[in-house]
């Protein structure tokens, strides 16, 4: 891998020693067993339990191995191909913030590193997910793609030392991610559209609030392309559950809208996607 990280109680660099990260000082990080390691330090969580828990996780594996959201990882993948070409680059690191169990991840980074050399690290505060990230990753046998539990608001990872910021769904820190971007590079937010699963909210919610659009500006960022993509998919009892439990919905719907939800056999919704290509000045 492309040595871009730092220690996170000393920010000094990070160099690999067989399966041990230490730094100047001494301050060391093991690999795991499956190949991630933890760069999480104990004042940067959130919570007891940081991230995802490991229900909602497998919930997210289990719906998106079906490949329902496939015109989405298609688009993530054409879209950083078209910039990738554009920065005519002789080495490119991208950084998946927010990289969940690495469905989108490891799936550009296997379709695009055999045309380019690139280096891909993931980031996320959940554990379980970073573990099912780092199962896909040993699973496809790939090479420069690092999966880190870590803090979107402390990445431990250098400045100025990233080609393409990847965000899906998730929160972002404007301050970090002009930090480690290089300038003239690019941030790719992933949002849904307006009618995202909107039939799963018909059932759900007497009154439907479709979702609200994200202000677009970002100090720091210039917006340079829009794209959106939308599709309709069919669920079963499972699958309706699978994805409900990996929604926010699953913590806002009340106990009786749950219920009415997981009495269904079959639900038919709308899916819709987009997304914002950011160029740092």
């Amino acid at each position: 891998m492309k040595q871009i990280l730092f220690c996170p109680l000393c920010k000094k660099p990070l160099i690999r020693f067989d399966s041990t990260y230490k730094c100047i000082n001494r301050h060391s990080y093991d690999i795991s067993r499956k190949g991630f390691i933890n760069l999480l330090l104990p004042n940067q969580h959130h919570s007891k339990h940081s991230g995802d828990e490991k229900e909602m996780v497998l919930a997210r594996v289990r719906f998106l191995n079906l490949g329902k959201y496939d015109i989405l990882r298609n688009l993530i993948k054409n879209t950083l191909e078209k910039f990738l070409a554009i920065s005519n680059n002789l080495e490119t690191v991208i950084l998946d913030a927010g990289c969940g169990d690495g469905y989108y991840t490891v799936y550009y980074h296997k379709e695009l590193s055999s045309i380019y050399k690139i280096y891909t690290y993931g980031v996320d505060l959940s554990k379980q997910a970073i573990n099912e990230s780092s199962i896909r990753c040993r699973n496809e046998h790939l090479d420069h793609l690092l999966f880190i539990i870590g803090n979107m608001n402390y990445l431990p990872i250098e400045d100025e030392s990233v080609d393409f910021i990847i965000n899906s769904f998730a929160k972002i820190d404007e301050n970090e991610f002009l930090r480690v971007l290089k300038k003239g590079k690019y941030f790719f937010r992933i949002l849904p559209g307006k009618n995202h699963l909107l039939g799963l909210k018909q059932v759900l919610y007497e009154n439907v609030r479709l979702n609200e659009e994200k202000e677009k500006y970002l100090k720091g960022f210039n917006l340079i392309d829009e794209m959106s993509i939308s599709d309709y998919i069919s669920l079963n009892q499972q699958e309706i559950k699978d994805l409900f439990m990996m929604t926010p919905y699953y913590y806002k719907s009340s106990n009786v809208a749950k219920e009415r939800l997981m009495k269904l056999d079959y639900l038919e919704t709308k899916i819709e996607f987009k997304i914002l290509v950011y160029q740092k000045n």
